[in-house]
C-alpha cells in the first residue's frame, strides 16, 4: 500500500471511532490541541506574520 493510502486510512478509521473532533486528527483530546497550538503562538512570530500549520486538520 503506498505511503498516501496508509494515512488516508489512518484518518478514516479515527473519523469513523471518535466522529468529527481533536481525536479524529490524532490528538489525544482537546487539551493537547490546545497545548500544541499555544506553544506555536509563543515561537517568537513577528508582526504581520503568520503561521500556516499544514495539515491542519478540519481546516476550520
Amino acid at each position: 500500500m503506498a505511503e498516501d493510502e496508509i494515512v488516508k486510512e489512518f484518518f478514516n478509521k479515527l473519523v469513523e471511532k471518535h466522529g468529527y473532533g481533536p481525536k479524529s486528527l490524532a490528538y489525544s483530546g482537546e487539551k493537547s490541541q490546545k497545548i500544541k497550538f499555544n506553544i506555536v503562538t509563543e515561537v517568537g512570530i513577528e508582526d504581520n506574520c503568520s503561521v500556516l500549520d499544514v495539515g491542519c486538520g478540519f481546516g476550520d
